[in-house]
């Protein structure tokens, strides 16, 4: 197991007094300690204590000879060394003085002929004398090891009588809590609309098809909190991008696209190759060890050798902390989409048999002359891509007119012999123009009878797809 050690420079709580009556209070001073959730997520902190703790007693008695005195910290496995010391907190005199760890507890041992009073303070430190007065800290006298998992910490101090065999007082107070060092989220998500009229190989820059693009970018932000009693050390911050499509055809490069006095960032191309799977990622780092937040943009130039598609991204964050230790700040989360501009629609259940077959009308209300693209999908999920781009059996769509096109005809012209085009299937159509200029209609057919029935035409091009 790794260990992490770790110095206390404040290791302190607020006052916390027991609800039974006469009951002792114990005040670690300064304030509650704070440690890093990130770094006690991941590893085992051991942690010297140096501040005191201050006792009052509140037994019931007004005084107890030769008490014996527990110091219990609950969950946590403590270590003291023998200087470890009680003692009044207005003469220094030493009343108990360390005997044995036990467990969760340090055991002392009283000093004989000692008598404790009520309403008396007495102080947990070094030791202490009539010549040596330090009562603020506990120096190396006292380590506490933080298990993974640990999200606060108490220290009670039991007053046992003489013989042991009853409790006189308890005093509790807080001395750990945790507190979240590292955070990191997505700002500005990828949200690039592929421009079928440019081939599916430019993005749109506008929303008009005026200037079409090559690039598109995201944000980021990562802040470290190092103002923590046990602030964690991490090498960097990495954030990646994740997309849910094969897209090996093309690549994409990053690049920081601003300059930061407290984090530098450090941008290797980020390259979509070929492999076998259909998840692809871009990789960008920053150095986490400065205080404070940064917003980094990274820029993606997407060079596609052939038709991009719709791409949705999610997006991580993992903490590197020294030594090697990761933690990861959020996984899934959304980084945007790529979709297609201009005018998009699904038809479901389409036909294209001899017996029955499904016709479709488009009407361009535009000033553009378009192509239109067809993907069809089978029952089982296979697709055929057809565009009158490519197809010179399927006509274009001028501006202000209307075209139709025959299911039938269409699955003619598909030649994948996994294509089963038996049953029905789903029609998603795109025509890249201002997408609330193009009205669609479908009608199915009954060849036999020669009768129509309306089918649903489901536009999309409002959810930007």
């Amino acid at each position: 197991m790794t260990i992490k050690k770790l110095s206390l420079s404040a290791l302190a709580a607020s006052l916390i007094t027991t609800a039974a009556a006469a009951a002792g209070t114990l005040t670690v001073q300064g304030g509650v300690n704070t440690a890093s959730t990130e770094l006690l997520s991941v590893t085992e902190v051991n942690a010297t204590v140096q501040n005191a703790m201050v006792y009052k007693c509140g037994m019931t008695a007004s005084t107890a000879t030769e008490p014996g005195f527990e110091l219990k910290f609950p969950g946590l496995t403590p270590i003291a060394e023998s200087n470890i010391t009680i003692a009044d907190s207005d003469t220094n005199v030493t009343v108990a003085v360390f005997d044995r760890n036990d467990g969760e507890s340090v055991i002392f041992s009283t000093v004989s002929g000692t008598t404790i009073q009520r309403n008396k303070n007495y102080t947990v430190g070094h030791e202490l004398n009539a010549t040596h007065s330090d009562t603020t800290r506990l120096g190396t006298s006292l380590m506490l090891s933080l298990p993974v998992g640990t999200t606060t910490a108490d220290a009670s101090l039991i007053l046992y009588s003489n013989s042991g065999d009853s409790t006189l007082d308890t005093a509790t107070d807080t001395i750990l809590e945790t507190r979240t060092q590292f955070t990191g989220s997505f700002g500005t998500q990828l949200d690039a609309q592929i421009d079928a009229s440019a081939d599916f190989l430019l993005f749109n820059a506008d929303g008009a098809r005026a200037d079409s693009t090559t690039q598109d970018s995201y944000t980021f932000t990562f802040a470290n909190d190092k103002d923590i009693d046990f602030a964690a050390t991490s090498t960097d911050v990495t954030y990646t991008v994740f997309a849910d499509r094969n897209i090996s055809t093309f690549t994409v490069t990053a690049a920081d696209a601003d300059t930061n006095d407290v984090f530098s960032g450090s941008w290797a191309d980020a390259v979509w190759p070929a492999p076998t799977v259909n998840d692809y990622n871009i990789t960008a780092s920053v150095v986490g060890d400065t205080n404070g937040s940064v917003t980094e943009e990274v820029q993606l130039t997407v060079a596609p050798t052939e038709d991009m598609a719709i791409v949705n991204f999610t997006g991580q964050g993992v903490v590197t902390f020294d030594g090697g230790a990761t933690k990861t700040l959020f996984s899934g989360v959304s980084a945007g989409n790529w979709t297609i501009y201009g005018y998009t629609a699904q038809i479901p259940n389409v036909a294209g048999l001899s017996t029955h077959d499904t016709v479709m009308k488009f009407t361009n209300r535009s000033s553009l002359n378009t192509n239109i693209y067809f993907t069809l999908i089978d029952p089982d999920g296979t697709t055929a891509t057809l565009n009158s781009a490519d197809n010179a059996e399927i006509a274009s769509l001028n501006a202000d007119t209307t075209g139709t096109y025959v299911a039938s005809a269409l699955l003619a012209l598909v030649d994948d012999a996994a294509f089963d085009k038996t049953g029905s299937i789903s029609v998603e159509v795109s025509i890249p123009t201002t997408p609330d200029a193009v009205y669609g209609m479908a009608s199915f057919k009954n060849n036999a009878l020669g009768q129509f029935k309306d089918l649903p035409v489901y536009n999309s091009s409002s959810m930007g797809y």
